[in-house]
């Protein structure tokens, strides 16, 4: 860590990414130098000339070249990491969009206006001045902060569902529209119910005990959404609007649904000194899901595309964990 001045060291200790006790130096050094990539596709945000708009290839071309130049001054991080850089940079950017750090217009990527939001002793940040970046945790950028514990502000700033998993689930079936209907064809799936989920959410018979469950059914990338119950081993069914479960929205009806059935799997967490590893037992809707790969690095560099196995800095952890918590999401220590 001695290296080129400390170089490594100075960025860490800069921007609060601190080893975890028992962590391995080089996953220590690829973390900082993960955060250091996001940092460097942040600031290329202001890139922009008379002559050229910034675009999204010309960031994943800032991360390719920030990228190869610390796996030359650091090589024994190169195994760390995936062999295209490509992966990493378009990680990056997804991670961006999706929490809304950047907006995307045709040929042209631009950072959003500034945002803060407040829970515990973590300010979230976007759309801050580059030199304004203080904690950083993955790519998501922080400030301690002990000013605010509103849950609005958070989820105004990251578009969560304002309602817990319970009320989500009550409000969805209570304004269910039933209607009888024929067995569906044999390319139907059924929300599983229980554990294991390693293989799947979904299975090929319906559950018939007169409880209200999920159903989807049609073509792949085309498939329709309804609650269903059987009732005298008749079927009813509610049709789900697209907008509600469509770009896997619906896993915000599935978490709830499965909490609702006291079935939902807990996310499991072991905290290292000033390192949290996460694991994620059962995917979150997309909008909490993005949230957490921001503010965390994968568990392996190797596999940036992770989304069950994170680490987290533990003050940003102790935040995420609490606004989720308000949800209903349950968290162990393991």
């Amino acid at each position: 860590m001695n290296k080129y001045a400390g170089l490594l060291s100075s960025i860490a200790q800069k921007h609060s990414i601190f080893k975890g006790n028992n962590e391995p130096e080089n996953e220590w050094k690829a973390r900082i130098v993960y955060s250091v990539c996001g940092m460097m596709a942040y600031s290329s945000l202001w890139d922009e000339t008379d002559e050229e708009d910034v675009s999204i290839t010309h960031i994943k071309h800032r991360v390719a070249a920030v990228f190869d130049s610390y796996k030359q001054l650091f090589p024994e991080i190169s195994s760390c990491f995936p062999a295209d850089s490509d992966e990493l940079g378009d990680e990056i950017i997804k991670a961006f969009l999706n929490n809304g750090i950047v907006y995307h217009r045709p040929n042209r990527i631009h950072p959003s206006k500034e945002c803060s939001a407040s829970f515990g002793k973590i300010c979230f940040q976007r759309g801050i001045n580059i030199d304004s970046i203080a904690g950083v945790s993955g790519i998501g950028f922080y400030s301690l902060d002990n000013s605010s514990n509103n849950l609005t502000t958070v989820n105004n700033m990251f578009a969560f569902e304002e309602h817990s998993l319970a009320e989500q689930w009550k409000q969805i079936t209570l304004h269910a529209r039933w209607k009888s209907s024929e067995d569906f064809e044999n390319s139907t799936e059924y929300l599983k119910m229980e554990p294991p989920y390693t293989r799947g959410y979904w299975i090929n018979k319906p559950y018939k005990n007169g409880d209200t469950f999920i159903l989807r059914t049609g073509l792949l990338g085309a498939k329709i959404y309804y609650l269903y119950r059987y009732i005298d081993d008749s079927i009813e069914i509610s049709a789900l609007p697209s907008w509600q479960v469509g770009e896997y929205q619906y896993r915000a009806l599935a978490n709830a649904c499965l909490f609702y059935k006291n079935t939902l799997p807990s996310i499991d967490y072991s905290i290292d000194g000033r390192l949290v590893h996460i694991h994620i037992n059962y995917l979150l809707p997309p909008r909490e899901q993005n949230f957490i790969k921001l503010y965390s690095w994968p568990e392996r560099c190797t596999s940036v595309l992770s989304d069950f196995n994170r680490k987290c800095d533990l003050n940003v952890f102790e935040a995420i964990k609490h606004i989720l918590s308000a949800k209903g999401y349950e968290f162990i220590q393991r």
